[in-house]
């Protein structure tokens, strides 16, 4: 009779949520727990002795996870950077959702930013990529970092007391882009802005890290967010799963596995706490809002300029000063923004996505695509989206 392999899923329940995916990538062969990792050291390594399992997926745990590693079990971490013999690593590109929080708020027109994070190393990743991204256009960043990091408290929202934090959201200058490394960090600023009778988004424009929905849209207002397709890493993390098995029973080499892998975000989910447009110039700000309700109507620059009081050049010239590009620049950007998402998220043929974007070709629409991205359209979906 063939063996039946045993996998242990030791995660807390948040991300063993994020992570359902994996069951649609899941062997039939194979039999699974699932395991709090919140719960005490000493009663894990006690399940794991009796069920006995043939490969752990689990998460970095500070004090918890080396132990798991020194089972001598093939391990999938998710989060890290470990590469050995029995152990892989699947991560997100976290510097990289500290950079598109930086850009969603840098194209609200905001001067002013400010971060909350804690010490775990997807916090400090993030806002690595934050400040690069802000630094690059000579923007300084307040930050407020809570101490001390605890990595198993429960994720609950609850109403916190805390005067400190309280105080530091008071001094800070407005308007203002906050980024909260996490979406908790992203609620709770939220909530604290609520009790001190701050505006969301007209005084202080936010945004967070993970895009867990149930989060944002319990948060008031619901929670701009950077998007991670949690469904890639589901299927990323079965598949190593399975390639680790496969080589510690000797069916697999080890060379068919690349070094960690890093899962790249999808982008920011726009809701409420960030619709806000910063911009002094009410000139630039009507041009702005027409380009995002309007891209997909196959606009031009001469249309953009009908809706505002002041030439063609006056109008690039405002562009250039306040975002870097000109106008035309800016409706390319748009569109390809939401190409993405429609590429991602929908199995639209091409020339339906195409139209959708405001493009009437669809190879001015790949043109297009991938002098911005690098990618043609299919590349990109290919990439970036687990069928």
């Amino acid at each position: 009779m063939k063996k039946r392999y045993k996998i242990a899923i030791v995660l807390e329940p948040v991300a063993a949520r994020r992570l359902s995916g994996m069951m649609t990538y899941f062997r039939p062969d194979k039999e699974y727990c699932l395991i709090d990792i919140l719960r005490p050291l000493p009663d894990l390594v006690e399940i794991l002795a009796e069920f006995k399992p043939d490969g752990i997926i689990t998460r970095v745990a500070p004090g918890v996870t080396e132990s798991l590693v020194n089972l001598e079990i093939p391990t999938v971490i998710v989060g890290g950077s470990t590469y050995e013999k029995n152990v892989f690593s699947v991560r997100v590109d976290h510097e990289s959702v500290g950079r598109m929080a930086a850009r969603h708020l840098l194209d609200l027109g905001h001067t002013r930013f400010a971060m909350v994070g804690n010490r775990s190393y997807f916090s400090e990743d993030r806002a690595k990529g934050f400040r690069e991204v802000l630094s690059e256009h000579n923007y300084d960043v307040e930050s407020y970092i809570e101490e001390p990091y605890d990595w198993n408290r429960y994720l609950e929202l609850l109403p916190r007391n805390d005067q400190v934090f309280a105080d530091w959201v008071s001094s800070l200058p407005k308007p203002i882009g906050v980024f909260g490394t996490h979406d908790t960090f992203g609620w709770y600023l939220c909530k604290t802005c609520q009790d001190l009778d701050v505006s969301v988004p007209e005084k202080i424009s936010i945004v967070s890290g993970d895009n867990d929905v149930m989060i944002c849209e319990l948060t008031n207002p619901p929670l701009s967010s950077v998007a991670i397709p949690w469904d890639k890493m589901s299927a990323e993390i079965a598949m190593v799963m399975d390639s680790l098995i496969d080589i510690a029973q000797g069916t697999e080499t080890p060379l068919s596995l690349t070094p960690p892998i890093s899962i790249y975000p999808e982008g920011v989910v726009a809701r409420r706490s960030s619709d806000y447009m910063a911009f002094e110039s009410p000139v630039l700000l009507k041009a702005i809002r027409y380009i995002n309700d309007h891209f997909h109507e196959g606009i031009d620059v001469s249309d953009v300029v009908k809706q505002v009081p002041v030439s063609r050049r006056k109008l690039e010239v405002e562009f250039v000063k306040a975002l870097g590009r000109a106008p035309k620049a800016e409706i390319v950007r748009v569109r390809i923004i939401r190409a993405k998402e429609l590429l991602i998220r929908t199995d639209l043929k091409m020339p339906v996505v195409s139209e959708r974007c405001g493009y009437s070709y669809v190879e001015r629409f790949t043109v297009s695509f991938k002098k911005l991205t690098g990618f043609t359209p299919s590349e990109y979906r290919k990439r970036f989206r687990v069928e």
